[in-house]
This record gives C-alpha cells, sequence and structure tokens, in this order.
C-alpha cells in the first residue's frame, strides 16, 4: 500500500478517505494505518534506505548526477539522481539522492553550494565523472565559475544559453525581495565569491538543447526567407489563436469537438514535438472543416495555401 501512494505520487491523505479504507481493507482484511502512521513508516523506510546506498556506492568508481530545478505552487524545488554501472552485472543502476525544496533564488552560487554538499554527504566527490543539466543560464554560471574541469563553451552554446535564459524570462514570473533587489550588483557579487566551490565537470541535456535547435534555429530559419515569412507567421499565427481560444473558452471548446470530434491542446515551450503534435491535429482536418470551426468562432479562416504550408510543415518535423 505504501508503494502504492508513493510510486502514484498520491497525497498521504489518501489512506484517510473513508472509499479508500472500505476499497483496501474489505479487499485484502488488513488493517490501513492512518496519515501519520503511513509518514512515520516510509520516514522509517528511507532512514533505512540511505545507509544502504552509501554503502553500495563505496564499491562504485564512477557515477555520474544529474540535478534539476523547478517550480510549483510558488515555491521553488531542487532533484538530483545519481547513474552508474554495476560492476559485476554491467547493468545500469539509478538513484534518487535529493528531492527537497529551494528556498531563496537559484542563483548559481546556491545550486552551486547545493549540488556540492550532496556530493560530499554521499561521498562520491571524486567519483563524479560529470554532473547533467539543462541549458539554464545559472546551472551554465555555476559550472563555468566553480568546475574543477570546466568544458569550454562554443560560440553556439552560448547563443543556445542566451536563448534559454531569454525563454526563462518570458515564460516565468518571479518575486524579487526589494531589499535584495536595491542591492548594488558589485556588492552580490562581492558575497558570491566568498565562497569557493568544488563541482566536477558539466554535461548538458541533449535532448533539451536539441529543443532549442528545433524550437529556435527553426523558426529562424523559416522567417529569415522571404518566400515563407509571411507564410508562416500568418499560418501559425491563426493556428496560436485557435488553440489559445479553444484553452481558454468552454464555448470555444465545445465547437472544437463539436467540428473536429476532438480537442485542441496548447504546445509547450520545452518541448518542440508538442508543436508538431498540436499543428498535426489542425492539419487532419478538410480546409472546409477548418474554415466552419473558425467562422463559428469569429476567426480568420485558413486558405488553401497555408494549410498545405502547415501540412508540410509537419511532415517534415516527423521525418
Amino acid at each position: 500500500m505504501a508503494e502504492y501512494i508513493v510510486e502514484d505520487m498520491l497525497p498521504l491523505s489518501t489512506v484517510d478517505s473513508p472509499a479508500f479504507r472500505k476499497l483496501f481493507g474489505g479487499v485484502y482484511s488488513m488493517q490501513i494505518p492512518g496519515r501519520k502512521a503511513l509518514t512515520t513508516h516510509l520516514d522509517n523506510v528511507f532512514a533505512s534506505m540511505e545507509p544502504k546506498l552509501k554503502e553500495s556506492l563505496k564499491e562504485i568508481e564512477f557515477v555520474c548526477t544529474t540535478a534539476d530545478v523547478w517550480k510549483a505552487c510558488n515555491k521553488g524545488f531542487f532533484r538530483m539522481t545519481i547513474h552508474w554501472i554495476n560492476p559485476t552485472t554491467l547493468q545500469r543502476c539509478k538513484a534518487a539522492i535529493s528531492c527537497s525544496r529551494l528556498i531563496g533564488r537559484n542563483t548559481y552560487n546556491v545550486l552551486a553550494g547545493r549540488i556540492e554538499s550532496i556530493h560530499r554527504h554521499f561521498e562520491i566527490c571524486p567519483k563524479v565523472t560529470a554532473t547533467i543539466t539543462d541549458n539554464g543560464s545559472n546551472f551554465v554560471k555555476a559550472f563555468k565559475v566553480f568546475a574543477v574541469d570546466p568544458t569550454p563553451s562554443s560560440a553556439s552554446e552560448e547563443v543556445i544559453e542566451q536563448q534559454e535564459d531569454d525563454d526563462q524570462s518570458l515564460n516565468e514570473v518571479s518575486f524579487e525581495d526589494m531589499c535584495d533587489a536595491l542591492t548594488l550588483e558589485s556588492e552580490k557579487d562581492d558575497d558570491y565569491t566568498q565562497v569557493e566551490y568544488e563541482l566536477p565537470p558539466h554535461e548538458r541535456y541533449a535532448a533539451h538543447t536539441l529543443n532549442l535547435v528545433a524550437s529556435s534555429d527553426v523558426e529562424k530559419s523559416l522567417s529569415s526567407a522571404s518566400l515563407s515569412k509571411q507564410i508562416f507567421r500568418i499560418s501559425f499565427t491563426k493556428c496560436t489563436v485557435l488553440w489559445n481560444k479553444a484553452s481558454r473558452s468552454t464555448v470555444a471548446a465545445d465547437h472544437v469537438e463539436a467540428t473536429l470530434k476532438k480537442k485542441l491542446t496548447v504546445p509547450s515551450s520545452t518541448r518542440w514535438n508538442s508543436y508538431n503534435d498540436v499543428v498535426s491535429r489542425i492539419t487532419e482536418n478538410s480546409l472546409e472543416e477548418l474554415n466552419v470551426l473558425c467562422t463559428r468562432l469569429e476567426l480568420r479562416c485558413f486558405t488553401e495555401k497555408e494549410l498545405t504550408f502547415l501540412k508540410n510543415t509537419a511532415k517534415s518535423c516527423t521525418l
């Protein structure tokens, strides 16, 4: 039961639900623990797992770690995983070694300190061949400043960093402490350099890098050519207006489902294939069906040339 709660990431209060207790208690004739008892049980299991993991890592010569930060419910979180190859069976192994709150700003020195402290806690500092992160500017700077053997950045990587930084500034809303905002940059830099950390070499998620290439460079290529620039902008603007309206209005969503017999989703800026999926859902319909829908929603209709362009674009993305 505890495994079910953990694996499906259900709230611990699930075990207090009368329906849940009736289901498991009636089928398995078992005593269902309450939320507090389950919390104590999970804490005990965690306390016993950590020493076992440390002991098993002592036999491993080389490991690799990953790090990531994200926001949920206006709170910051930090996560690290570790990966290694079993020297006996040659099987790949993995484990989560950290998942905790990240208080305050996610600056490069804060991330560097968190990464080093976790490596030291599990006694793997000399064993880490590389730490893998996304292309976030805070991660990139942390390893540029504190990595023992930093990997030199190419010109293309610097463009990717700038693009990622721009994407974060457009897509995220952050709240800053006024006292911190009024602090001089020179004073901040002095504070940051007071502590020196030692980080392993840095590698970046290949999938995240390819996503930036696909979402940024392809758009630049299409918009730079005079023949495709105009139709590219018009076609994707009409698509954007369509799926945005369908996601923000229940009436529009009902019209979409009634006309196209399917739902339209909003693509994610961090997954280039989501654009392909959403555009494909639009191009699977005939020009008449799309224009009937656009007329009902009081939107500009598609032309045959625009629909052909979208179909060719979606087809080229799947090749």
